[in-house]
């Protein structure tokens, strides 16, 4: 396995990431970029929301930071690694920029079951929004974990849904679609506005942004996450509660082929 540090391909059991401060003060921005069948799923978009990342932690962005760059640079990772699909990390710090794998490349399960975790409520800020550090966030998994959950619904200060931790949390009622306004504490991701795109064109479904209590999401028809660099999560079970996971599945299966 290769990875790809200021333009230089190093294998990965040699790399050493060097030592900054940015790692302790957070001004550390990272992108996941989807690879499907060797091409870049949602490209600009990706890159655009990298570069959002970027101003909002007040980071540099050289010149030489354009989409072509980023595309190049990733299909040299792709060679290295001889690998058509993947997540790809993009990571910029200190003016530095690594390209890697992603190891811990999500797998859809086909059981997932999350609940609510009232312990953390994460902020709604426009920096928040973006996937920063968070020690908040490692906590929330480590709960999950330890209860034996595959995720965990995470609240914001007005003790509605913000998002769990993988990713956004879209829910299902009869025929309409509810997503959490980034306002209340959902992420800025590239998938989701291509995702409604989707929704409005294949999917006899209205999609409504609404802020959604704990109570309301217990009584929803279905639901699933949106996860940056991966696609959908449908969700099979919210505390004892069994639900189903028909409309995730046809537009999971619409995502990549759109």
């Amino acid at each position: 396995m290769f990875v790809l540090f200021n333009g230089n391909s190093i294998p990965k059991e040699e790399f050493q990431l060097p030592y900054s401060q940015a790692f302790f003060t957070g001004k550390v921005a990272s992108q996941k970029f989807l690879i499907h069948k060797s091409k870049v799923f949602l490209l600009e978009e990706s890159y655009f929301n990298l570069m959002a990342t970027m101003r909002k932690l007040r980071l540099s962005i050289p010149m030489s930071f354009t989409v072509e760059f980023f595309e190049t640079e990733i299909h040299k990772l792709l060679s290295d690694n001889a690998i058509e699909n993947t997540t790809v990390v993009v990571t910029v710090f200190d003016s530095q920029i690594l390209f890697s794998i992603d190891s811990t490349f999500y797998h859809e399960k086909s059981e997932f079951i999350i609940d609510i975790y009232k312990e953390i409520h994460v902020s709604s800020s426009y920096l928040h929004a973006q996937p920063i550090i968070s020690p908040d966030i490692e906590v929330a998994k480590h709960y999950a974990a330890e209860n034996e959950l595959d995720d965990v619904v995470l609240l914001n200060h007005d003790k509605t849904v913000a998002r769990t931790t993988l990713g956004n949390l879209y829910a299902i009622q009869n025929d309409v679609m509810y997503k959490i306004p980034s306002k209340l504490g959902a992420y800025t991701q590239a998938i989701d506005s291509y995702l409604e795109k989707v929704i409005s064109e294949k999917l006899q479904l209205s999609l409504e942004v609404k802020s959604i209590s704990p109570f309301e999401l217990q009584n929803m028809d279905e639901m699933f996450i949106s996860i940056e660099g991966f696609g959908l999560q449908s969700v099979t079970k919210i505390r004892s509660k069994s639900i189903r996971n028909t409309v995730t599945k046809l537009l999971a299966q619409n995502l990549l082929n759109s």
